[in-house]
């Protein structure tokens, strides 16, 4: 009957809008579900990353600054190192200087220290020149002052001046000389002080006394 097909197509509608409903639902519990997963894995990795490191100040170790540069460290400069200082009472004058004295032959040779000056003995004062050498003599100090041998290649003035006043070296012949080991202390006739070492001994042949010396010297001069 016509009323019938019309409540069998009722009907029809009536299931199927039954069955949309109940996929909707499902859709939205599944939905649900899902956000709620993807909540849990969220919270669980950022509970799982390890916290931000802090950094703990080690002592001695230089600090961050405001203006400490690109790595925001404060460079510390090392300390200065010493300074070595002139022995007390004394300040040197020069170093390492080369004396020559000339054969002695023709004129005998002298040298002022203070100066320092090599030259024969007539054009030198007697009272200036601190150290001679002789033709027939050898190696003398002056008139004044202390003339000694000293042991040490880097004596400091003090004691130099000691050696030159308690190991007098009166005269040393020519042959005695002997080129890297004699060495003497002078005190000079102003008062300084000075190391001689003598570096170099040449000619002279059969005749020592005329051989041409080369010392290497220093002076202190007394610090006013």
């Amino acid at each position: 009957m016509p009323g019938d097909r019309r409540s069998d197509a009722e009907d029809r509608r009536h299931r199927e809008s039954v069955r949309w409903a109940k996929a909707g639902a499902w859709a939205g519990i599944i939905g649900a579900c899902i956000a709620a997963a993807v909540w849990v894995v969220d919270k669980v990795t950022a509970e799982e990353k390890p916290a931000a490191a802090t950094s703990t100040p080690v002592p001695g170790a230089p600090s961050a600054s405001p203006s400490s540069g690109s790595h925001g460290v404060t460079a510390t400069a090392p300390p200065a190192p010493s300074t070595p200082t002139a022995e007390s009472g004394y300040v040197a004058k020069y170093r390492d200087k080369l004396l020559f004295f000339p054969d002695p032959l023709a004129n005998n040779q002298a040298a002022d220290l203070d100066v320092p000056v090599v030259g024969y003995v007539e054009k030198i004062d007697s009272d200036d020149y601190d150290v001679r050498w002789e033709y027939g003599t050898g190696l003398t100090g002056g008139h004044s002052g202390f003339f000694g041998t000293t042991d040490s290649d880097d004596p400091t003035p003090g004691r130099c001046a000691a050696d030159a006043r308690e190991r007098s070296a009166g005269t040393i012949e020519a042959k005695d000389l002997i080129p890297g080991k004699s060495r003497f202390c002078v005190v000079t006739t102003e008062g300084d002080v000075a190391w001689m070492k003598l570096t170099r001994k040449q000619g002279g042949g059969s005749d020592a006394d005329r051989a041409r010396l080369t010392f290497t010297t220093r002076l202190w001069t007394v610090n006013p």
